[in-house]
């Protein structure tokens, strides 16, 4: 047996060793929560309309109805139950406990107890938007909630998160998607990060900034990858270099 065969036989059985060729494994330093399929029950009681996810059960659904009316001036909340947490919803709704500074549509962190509901923490208001409509990313121990506001056309999303049993506000993302026809909500195109245990959002898709504002503009993908948004202090801003303006 010459040399060169003596060499490569035992470097052959040290790679068949390891099996199959597989990618390498994930970051350690960037994590990808995954996002939470969402399927919304419209429903109506004693003529006023309300909304549930379908994975809180009917009868729950009417009790936190019965709770927030009694609790919370509202016609037509909305309850979401927050994933890998028994017991505990996310609600969308008004109330009346308002300021000049905050007012409008808000969520609502409340927990089911043996005595009853009890509401955990609340968010400041999202002033004139018609809507507060929550999707959930969760996975690696952390959630984040991106929620579209908006009227007749998105505003873009607000940002929250749900950790240690509490709701917090992490502010604006200023970001939806421009139809043809409207501006719309952007979250169907969002995959959310955690890089060094800090949040980033990325969209598959360009994107209209300040929508139906005075200084609103498109900003668009550098060929197939995404727009990357990072917080940096109160508010979710896009990353430099990873759009085209």
């Amino acid at each position: 047996m010459n040399i060169k065969r003596r060499l490569f036989l035992p470097f052959l059985v040290a790679l068949l060793s390891f099996g199959p060729f597989s990618p390498a494994p994930a970051r350690a330093d960037e994590l990808t929560p995954r996002k939470l399929p969402l399927h919304i029950i419209e429903a109506e009681q004693d003529g006023r309309r309300y909304w549930y996810d379908d994975r809180i059960p009917r009868k729950e659904a009417l009790a936190l109805l019965a709770y927030f009316r009694a609790s919370v001036s509202d016609p037509v909340p909305s309850f979401y139950a927050v994933p890998g947490l028994k017991g505990y919803y996310v609600v969308s709704s008004y109330d009346e406990k308002t300021t000049a500074d905050d007012y409008g549509r808000r969520l609502y962190l409340v927990r089911k107890g043996r005595s009853g509901y009890e509401m955990i923490d609340r968010t400041p208001g999202a002033s004139y938007s018609y809507i507060l409509k929550p999707v959930f990313f969760f996975g690696h121990g952390r959630m984040l909630s991106l929620a579209e506001l908006g009227t007749e056309y998105s505003w873009g999303l607000q940002a929250y998160e749900i950790r240690n049993r509490r709701l917090t506000y992490l502010g604006p993302l200023d970001a939806a998607v421009d139809s043809g026809e409207n501006v719309t909500d952007p979250t169907p195109f969002a995959t959310v990060k955690l890089v060094n245990g800090r949040w980033r959002v990325e969209f598959s898709h360009d994107l209209v900034l300040d929508a139906g504002g005075l200084h609103d503009r498109t900003i668009r993908r550098k060929g197939k990858k995404p727009i990357v948004f990072e917080l940096k202090g109160t508010e979710f801003v896009p990353k430099e270099g990873t759009f085209l303006p």
